[in-house]
């Protein structure tokens, strides 16, 4: 099966508005910001069987919205479709002090691996990594401490399900990262370790991961077989000017219970 894909970008700033003359006696600042992004994916495939086929479709039209008020950050994004409303980012950030961690509660991505927590407009591939998706390392509620010592960051969170689920009861997840970046000027290495404990309520997980290409399918697929299962993963990054390098790898051990 060869394959030929291409993935068309398209930004576009709704509106920003700033304020720096906010409160003087803490001199925080107050900012508001809109954005919409939008991303079309067209795939071109000629099974070795025979014939062709093609396929489009728009992936992303994302809608985001910011708000920062002194130590607190209220960051809201959905995507629109013609068949669903899907809630990415809803969550609250607010800083414990001037020099303090930061508390995040809502809805957010689970602080496992550099590509995963990397926004989508800035990742170094298109398409989210085979381990995010395999493990169904995704966005879910939850609350969060992260801190920065230095060149190091330690977050750990609490989870429930994601709020586009159906059952929002069904299991929960508690994840740690410990990262790693130092560097001067354009020269910065990246070291981290996250590891993620998950157990289903009801409904078992399966581990399941596409082809680069929404058109193609499913190229790794298994039945709900894990009742619980514990993420452990290393990632590491360079950049060097204009030249940068970025590798992830994971291991993940699974409870099947009594699954044959």
């Amino acid at each position: 099966l060869r394959v030929w894909a291409w993935q068309f970008s398209a930004a576009a700033l709704v509106a920003a508005l700033a304020a720096g003359n906010a409160h003087a006696e803490d001199q925080s600042q107050s900012s508001l910001q809109f954005g919409a992004h939008a991303f079309l994916d067209w795939t071109q495939a000629e099974p070795e069987t025979g014939g062709s086929f093609e396929d489009r479709e728009i992936s992303v039209l994302r809608f985001d919205a910011t708000r920062t008020d002194g130590p607190a950050t209220l960051v809201l994004e959905a995507d629109v479709s013609q068949h669903e409303f899907t809630v990415h980012d809803a969550f609250l950030d607010w800083r414990l002090g001037d020099h303090g961690p930061t508390l995040r509660i809502g809805h957010f991505k689970e602080p496992n691996g550099l590509e995963q927590l990397t926004s989508m407009y800035a990742r170094t591939f298109t398409r989210t990594n085979g381990q995010m998706k395999i493990n169904g390392i995704d966005r879910r509620l939850g609350v969060a401490l992260r801190d920065y010592r230095g060149p190091f960051t330690i977050e750990g969170a609490l989870f429930a399900s994601n709020v586009n689920e159906e059952d929002l009861a069904n299991g929960w997840s508690a994840s740690g990262r410990l990262a790693y970046s130092a560097g001067e000027g354009d020269h910065i290495s990246h070291f981290g370790v996250s590891t993620r404990y998950r157990e289903s309520d009801d409904a078992r997980f399966g581990y399941s991961e596409d082809a680069y290409s929404f058109a193609i399918g499913k190229i790794v697929k298994t039945s709900s077989i894990g009742e619980s299962d514990i993420f452990v993963g290393l990632e590491a990054a360079h950049q060097i000017g204009p030249f940068s390098i970025q590798a992830e790898a994971s291991r993940t051990f699974v409870n099947c219970g009594t699954c044959v």
